[in-house]
């Protein structure tokens, strides 16, 4: 008998899986709003008092709309900050001025949509709720952002992969290449593969490679601009790097790179030039000097 293959679920559609936040925080919208308002009606019915669905939704749909700037307010704190002790430090403010605000305009539509009395004692039930849901959207939006910021870090390691990949290509192909280096008194014709980053020193150029250092009497522009720009790369406005000789390199949280050297020597690739790299990588920009 021909064992039965395991059934395999099929991806979600790519348009579902960019939008879900938007169609589960909508769909918890529609819900919340269509159920609240069919409690509310029933219960002023219930009470000899005439309101329509039709206003009871209104009502409801302005009440729960106004948690939209808190959850957008929300995410941009955690964009800005990331997660760290001062992003939780704000959440516990903007939650509570949001739970606040909230119970007001609360009681402010019950009275619009109500007999029209302003009962303040409605706070001491209606805070404590509102603090709850703040605590809900705020988890709510941190898990999307967290997913998605996840998401970047690996596809930012995807694309730095094949950065280096291609780098390391590319330095073999021109492993002829070299440089007259100043070593002391002496001159080294150094290999410009063997070459690990370059530093800029006034006029000269710090040259940098596994087990010692010279110099160059040139400006850092004028030395990267004869050097292959798809293997030497700015990572820094004074430095140049040998992609080729990243042994490893991770993403960081504000969106630079960390690179590893094969010394052991770390240095970082600041956001701004991470871009550089990368359009160079596609050839949809010239190299910079």
């Amino acid at each position: 008998m021909t064992p039965t293959p395991p059934s395999v679920e099929p991806p979600p559609h790519p348009w579902v899986a960019q939008r879900w936040p938007w169609l589960a925080g909508a769909f918890a919208y529609l819900i919340t709003v269509v159920s609240a308002a069919s409690v509310i009606a029933r219960m002023r019915h219930r009470s000899g008092h005439d309101l329509t669905f039709a206003q009871a939704l209104l009502w409801q749909g302005t009440l729960y709309a106004c948690w939209v700037p808190f959850a957008w307010v929300v995410a941009r704190l955690i964009r800005r900050l990331g997660f760290n002790g001062r992003l939780f430090a704000l959440l516990y403010a903007v939650s509570l001025f949001a739970a606040a605000a909230h119970s007001l305009v609360a009681l402010w539509l019950q009275a619009r949509f109500g007999d029209g009395v302003l009962r303040w004692t409605a706070l001491e039930t209606g805070l404590p709720i509102d603090l709850l849901i703040a605590t809900a959207i705020a988890a709510f939006v941190a898990a999307v952002e967290a997913q998605r910021m996840a998401a970047d870090a690996a596809a930012q390691l995807a694309a730095l992969e094949a950065v280096l990949a291609s780098a390391r290509q590319a330095s073999a192909a021109r492993s002829a290449e070299r440089l007259l280096v100043s070593v002391g008194s002496k001159r080294k014709s150094l290999p410009a593969d063997e070459i690990e980053w370059l530093a800029a020193a006034g006029n000269y150029v710090v040259v940098n490679w596994a087990g010692g250092e010279g110099l160059v009497r040139e400006t850092l522009s004028g030395l990267a601009s004869r050097l292959d720009p798809q293997v030497f790369v700015r990572s820094h406005r004074s430095t140049v790097l040998n992609l080729g000789k990243v042994a490893h390199a991770m993403p960081l949280a504000d969106g630079s790179w960390r690179a590893t050297l094969e010394s052991g020597a770390d240095l970082v690739v600041s956001r701004t030039y991470r871009d550089e790299v990368l359009s160079r990588l596609k050839g949809s920009g010239p190299a910079q000097a």
